[in-house]
């Protein structure tokens, strides 16, 4: 669950060419693109909506589908709630993680500081992007619109599990059409999303969560 998340739950695109070099970080040196994103990211509190997820195993030509709604809140809180084909949740509450699987009987909890540098969080973990990674902005001819590719800087922990992160924002409003993740065995995710909504109020209960009673509870 813990791969599937990381490598999974946020999605899309082809690799880039070439191996990846880090642009400067001069902030006047930024594109637009790149500009946007983080303004779009320094001026979030809360996000939520629909999602559906394509995952491709590399090689394998396989592609799953799941679809479900997400919630995010700055900082260090989200949530995913996968409704099928496999009822699942992931959730954030700031301080652990918790995967639980409804049909194993089974919660994993992980502590949010393990996740720091993953796909799903640099959401809602603040701070600037040049600080973390590396950046090349593509165009998105399906989309009409400017890609921003993201390279970790780090590969210790949760960010040697993947290559890069590609988002695209709407061309005009603020909104994420795709995210997209490919790991290092070159595994893909597509994550395309519905209905969304940005600074709308959201229950900070959403993000609490009690594993309910006769479930295993496991240490990841």
């Amino acid at each position: 669950m813990w791969k599937r998340f990381v490598t999974l739950a946020v999605a899309c695109g082809a690799l880039l060419v070439g191996a990846p070099t880090f642009a400067a970080e001069s902030e006047q040196a930024m594109p637009q693109a790149v500009t946007r994103l983080q303004t779009f990211l320094d001026g979030m509190i809360t996000l939520q909506g629909r999602f559906t997820q394509r995952s491709e195993v590399a090689g394998s030509g396989d592609l799953q589908e799941s679809r479900g709604q997400f919630a995010a809140f700055k900082p260090g809180k989200f949530r995913w709630d996968y409704e099928s084909p496999t009822p699942q949740m992931i959730l954030s509450d700031g301080a652990t993680l918790w995967f639980y699987e409804q049909e194993l009987e089974q919660v994993t909890r992980v502590p949010a500081e393990r996740m720091d540098q993953s796909p799903a969080t640099f959401l809602v973990n603040g701070g600037r992007i040049v600080d973390q990674f590396g950046w090349r902005v593509r165009h998105s001819d399906a989309w009409n619109a400017d890609t921003v590719v993201l390279m970790p800087k780090s590969q210790e922990g949760a960010a040697a599990q993947y290559q890069e992160i590609a988002i695209t924002l709407a061309p005009n409003k603020d909104a994420i059409l795709n995210l997209e993740v490919t790991d290092n065995l070159g595994n893909r995710s597509y994550i395309f999303f519905q209905d969304m909504q940005r600074n709308e109020p959201i229950d900070k209960q959403k993000f609490q969560f009690t594993p309910p009673k006769g479930v295993d509870v496991i240490d990841g």
